[in-house]
C-alpha cells in the first residue's frame, strides 16, 4: 500500500475516532467550540465548553486504550498546551473559564474512554 493511501486511511481513522469523542462530550452536555484548531505552534483536534470549563482534547486511537494512550508523546501534550495558549489569545472566551487537558481514546471496537485533567506536573517533557 502507498504511503498516500496509508495517509488518507489514517486520516480518516483520525476523523472517525474524534467523532466518537465529540458525540460522548456532547451527550454529556458539552458544546464544541473547534475541530482541528490549528495555531502557528501546533493543532487541537477538540475544544469543548462544558460550564465554566474549556476542554482541550487529544484523541488517540489504537486497538486498546492503552495502546492508544501509549502514543500520546510528552511533547505532542507540550504542544498541545501552547496552541491552547494561543487559542485562549485568539478566541472570545472568559479569562475566568477554567481549562483543562484530556486525552480521549478509541478502541478497535469504537469505545470512547476520556481521561480528565490530566496533571501535566508529573509529565517530563523532555521524552
Amino acid at each position: 500500500m502507498g504511503k498516500i493511501v496509508q495517509g488518507k486511511i489514517s486520516d480518516a481513522k483520525g476523523r472517525l475516532a474524534e467523532a466518537a469523542v465529540e458525540a460522548w462530550y456532547v451527550a454529556r452536555g458539552a458544546r464544541c467550540l473547534d475541530r482541528r484548531w490549528r495555531g502557528q505552534v501546533g493543532e487541537i483536534d477538540l475544544i469543548f465548553q462544558s460550564g465554566n470549563t474549556l476542554h482541550f482534547v487529544e484523541v488517540k486511537s489504537s486497538g486498546t486504550h492503552d495502546q492508544a494512550a501509549a502514543l500520546l508523546l510528552p511533547r505532542q501534550i507540550a504542544r498541545v498546551w501552547s496552541a491552547a495558549e494561543e487559542y485562549l489569545a485568539a478566541a472570545c472566551v472568559a479569562r475566568l473559564s477554567v481549562t483543562q487537558f484530556d486525552l480521549a481514546t478509541v478502541d478497535c471496537t469504537g469505545t470512547v474512554r476520556v481521561l480528565g485533567n490530566i496533571d501535566l506536573s508529573v509529565v517530563n517533557f523532555e521524552n
